[in-house]
């Protein structure tokens, strides 16, 4: 049946009113229920279904929410409904738009007429919904929050973006705006912010080569890094040159002349003709180090490690008539890389706020007001959860790499630091301290910690906290991952498609979302570590990170299905469960003893496990860390306070790894992991990392 037919028959059938609940009300629209649900004086529920019994599923996020018991009236002017509590006057029109004004009788914001969609589809086997709500755009206004992103924007009014928890991107769709409210859109699949249309490949017709001759852009492409050493040219008419599965084949390489290993380079050039005037947006999906300048300009200039592509964004004013000169070079210095995508996406017809999420049982939304900032956030923790406090040791200094092999090189570390009287209050112990082959059994490997519980409380005598890596990833092999497949509580997809990690071992997750693994997780890590002494939790890609991680449709497949529903459903709330999970279960073992965690991925709700975020695998190089501040900064106003980073970046250049380095690459090392450093210790979590 199609969206409009299904509309339509359910506008027709009688609206009978159902008994109105004690904390809002319910309001026959067309198409279903309108529910305006009063929270608080500034907070304010709206969700909108096509049964008046709405959503069955308990919410991750608001589930355990706090309710405020505030005086509240209706009144009806006219054809429209008016919620009123004092703050909010929250007025529903005839057709069912609602729109928020402060006691003043000023519209704060206000939904835009015929904004709401439902649309009936089926997505992994669930009949279900793709939802939507449009609110009308509020001039000069400035859009921040969204989680955690890596494109650098801090206002993200006018840009278009993809919401899924991704290595380096953390989602908590929570928008907080300039004319202080706040909205908090309360789903778990992937979400999409803004326009609904894809990027796509700019045409070849709009495109001129370095010539002016229309058809595409001039490559020209280079042994080596320097774009020095040209081994051919062609004109492309599109950039979309993925990793290769293959990279012996000279078929799927930038030019069939470059070497099969080692650097390559690429420039194209040439000239853009827009057929419509306005504002475009380009994305730049790349790894390793691309710049792109159009009219003349630098839009995109970043670096990013061969494994983890990611995308530059840009908007530019185009007009019609005019040519704008157009230069894209790209360098893969590992010899690993080889993705470079340049695609646009033209003027949009309106620049309305929207939310689309790919699965849903309606429409389900907070609106907080302040309208000072704070009270916002307030607001937000008042449905998903006061912030709950750290022990103290955590707001000291962490020191971490990238790892220390053997129990001695972190002791040793530590006595480093007394040694030099610089602070230190937690020393991190990173990934794979277990045999090669035995990811998930928790077990150090006694070749290289021999001592495990001697070697904890040597670190404890130096008055100095463990903080350990762990994941919910399993080896198939080991005795945890046994235990958790014979109750039917690891990810099938993984193992039944031999999906490997870099290591070549073949792995998966458990499942987070089912309570009872929740808890055998936690009771298979007690005795290996939380009884030996382990202060402090890492629980690191609890995206999940199932490879490809850069495939939507794989991530969706890889955790199909879950304890609470589909993976497309369940998509970006899977750390909000395995960080609950432990800290849970900590609270249980230890209640006198507050919980320290750092995990990887985040969505709402996490704060009140007192949980920090660090902002992924970044690279070590000026633009990382710039985007940084734009990442911590969107990440807290989201309403989760504790944020942090590498220092100094997980991912250096080759440049920056050599050993040993030029005199000039050392100087910038040096610099570099200054300022880091020094815009680290103004953030909550002061950690190292590399």
């Amino acid at each position: 049946m199609s969206p409009l037919l299904c509309a339509f028959l359910l506008a027709l059938r009688p609206a009978a009113p159902a008994a109105p609940p004690s904390d809002g009300v319910v309001i026959p629209v067309a198409g279903g229920f309108l529910k305006i649900e009063v929270v608080a004086a500034d907070v304010i529920r709206v969700a909108f279904a096509p049964d008046s019994a709405f959503f069955a599923r308990k919410s991750l996020a608001a589930g355990d929410r706090t309710r405020e018991v505030v005086p509240w009236k209706v009144v009806r002017v006219g054809g429209e409904t008016r919620i009123e509590t004092g703050r909010l006057s929250v007025r529903v029109s005839r057709a069912g738009a609602v729109a928020f004004y402060d006691a003043r009788g000023r519209r704060i914001a206000a939904e835009a007429p015929g904004g709401r969609e439902l649309t009936p589809v089926e997505v992994q086997g669930e009949r279900t919904y793709h939802v939507r709500q449009v609110w009308q755009a509020n001039p000069g206004e400035a859009l921040y929050g969204l989680g955690q992103r890596q494109e650098g924007l801090t206002d993200l009014k006018g840009y278009d973006l993809d919401l899924w928890q991704r290595n380096t991107s953390e989602v908590v769709p929570v928008l907080v705006s300039s004319r202080g409210y706040g909205i908090f859109w309360d789903n778990t699949s992937f979400t999409r912010f803004g326009d609904l249309r894809q990027f796509e490949p700019i045409p070849a017709l709009e495109l001129l080569d370095r010539d002016g001759r229309p058809g595409g852009l001039t490559g020209t492409f280079y042994a080596g890094a320097a774009l020095g050493s040209a081994v051919g040219t062609r004109v492309d008419s599109a950039i979309l040159f993925a990793t290769p599965s293959d990279k012996t084949d000279p078929a799927v390489r930038l030019h069939p002349a470059l070497p099969a290993r080692g650097p390559v380079s690429a420039r194209w050039e040439g000239w853009i003709a827009p057929r419509t005037a306005g504002t475009y947006q380009i994305e730049l999906f790349a790894n390793e180090a691309v710049k792109l300048w159009v009219d003349g300009k630098l839009v995109v200039d970043d670096w990013r490690s061969w494994w983890l592509p990611w995308r530059g964004v840009a908007r530019v004013r185009l007009e019609v008539g005019r040519r704008y000169r157009v230069r894209l070079e790209y360098t893969d210095v590992e010899g690993e890389g080889e993705t470079v995508q340049l695609r646009w996406k033209t003027p949009a017809p309106t620049r309305n706020t929207s939310l689309w999420s790919e699965v849903g049982d309606g429409v389900d939304y907070y609106f907080f007001y302040g309208p000072e900032l704070d009270r916002v956030i307030a607001g937000y923790r008042l449905v998903t959860g006061r912030a709950a406090m750290p022990p103290r040791y955590a707001f000291g200094y962490w020191q971490s790499r990238n790892r220390y092999e053997k129990q001695q090189q972190s002791l040793d570390a530590v006595d480093e630091f007394r040694r030099e009287r610089i602070p230190l209050d937690v020393i991190v112990q990173d990934f794979m301290y277990w045999r090669p082959d035995q990811w998930g059994s928790h077990e150090a490997d006694p070749a290289r910690f021999p001592d495990a519980p001697g070697w904890i409380r040597a670190i404890h005598d130096r008055h100095a906290r463990l903080l350990i890596s762990v994941w919910g990833k399993f080896y198939p092999d080991t005795r945890n991952a046994e235990e958790m497949q014979a109750r039917g509580f690891l990810y099938q997809v993984p193992l039944r498609d031999s999906v490997r990690d870099w290591l070549g071992y073949r792995y998966t997750f458990y499942d987070a979302f089912n309570p009872a693994a929740r808890r055998l997780f936690w009771d298979q890590l007690r005795p290996a570590l939380f009884d030996k002494g382990v202060d402090a939790w890492w629980l690191d890609a609890t995206e999940p990170d199932i490879l490809p991680s850069w495939d939507l449709a794989a991530q969706r497949e890889a955790i199909n299905p879950t304890f609470l529903g589909s993976g497309a459903r369940m998509l970006n709330a899977y750390s909000l469960e395995q960080v609950g999970g432990i800290y849970e279960g900590q609270r249980e073992a230890a209640p006198d003893r507050r919980v320290a965690i750092l995990t990887r991925s985040a969505f709402a709700g996490l704060q009140r496990y007192g949980a920090a975020i660090w902002s992924g695998d970044i690279a070590s190089t000026w633009p990382a860390m710039r985007k940084q501040i734009a990442a911590g900064l969107g990440f807290s106003i989201s309403g989760i306070p504790y944020w942090s980073m590498d220092i100094g970046g997980y991912w250096p250049q080759p440049r920056l790894r050599a050993e040993p380095m030029a005199a000039a690459d050392a100087e910038e090392w040096r610099e570099l992991s200054a300022r880091w450093t020094e815009f680290g210790a103004m953030v909550p979590i002061f950690r190292a990392h590399g």
